[in-house]
């Protein structure tokens, strides 16, 4: 009898990970991150506007253009605005971002990991005018992108199975668990039961 429990005891665990598994999948999506900048040409002296966005909750974005850093935590977005140098002749300088966040590391039994992970860092040019050269008008809507699990191991990037079919499953492996069991027992039952003397 204690084998029989066994058995039904190991099923029961196997079900329970298939949906924490399924859960976790769910629950941390493939990660999507953005910048963008306001002015891709600017005379030097200006200023530009640097924007990030997130399809996953950051604990902190880093956004930095030169010796100029900001952070925000806990956001999906941020926005800072940044100063430019005065130049003498043409300059191009990048605008960087990068977004720490939590990202699923797997199941360990039955309990779910989670590990802090890590971006690509984002980049954007900025071309930077001398001064009498340019309006610095020069707006662009272009997109620095990146995708992908960082530095941490996160899951894939399916959105995870749905729901009801790591369920199904396991509820039909319980269930023939359970019937070959009942059946052996009633087996064993028949043999060990002597026959009926005859007349």
């Amino acid at each position: 009898m204690k084998k029989q429990f066994r058995v039904v005891a190991a099923v029961f665990a196997a079900l329970l990970a298939m949906v924490v598994g399924a859960s976790a999948a769910q629950a941390y999506p493939s990660p999507v991150f953005k910048l963008q900048v306001s002015k891709h040409v600017v005379v030097g002296g200006h200023s530009f506007d640097a924007s990030v966005t997130a399809n996953v909750n950051c604990t902190q974005w880093r956004i930095w253009f030169l010796d100029q850093t900001s952070t925000t935590s806990n956001a999906k977005t941020a926005t800072h605005t940044f100063s430019t140098p005065v130049v003498t002749s043409r300059e191009t300088r990048k605008v960087h971002a990068q977004c720490t966040y939590d990202a699923s590391a797997g199941v360990s039994g039955t309990a779910l990991r989670v590990v802090q992970a890590k971006s690509p860092v984002l980049t954007q040019s900025v071309v930077i005018l001398p001064k009498g050269n340019g309006n610095g008008n020069g707006n662009g809507n272009g997109n620095g992108n990146g995708s992908g699990n960082g530095n941490g191991s996160g899951l894939p990037g399916t959105g995870g199975p749905a729901l009801w079919i790591p369920i199904v499953a396991g509820l039909l492996v319980l269930g023939g668990a359970y019937t070959v069991l009942r059946n052996r027992r009633r087996d064993e039952d028949e043999v060990g039961t002597p026959a009926a003397p005859t007349a």
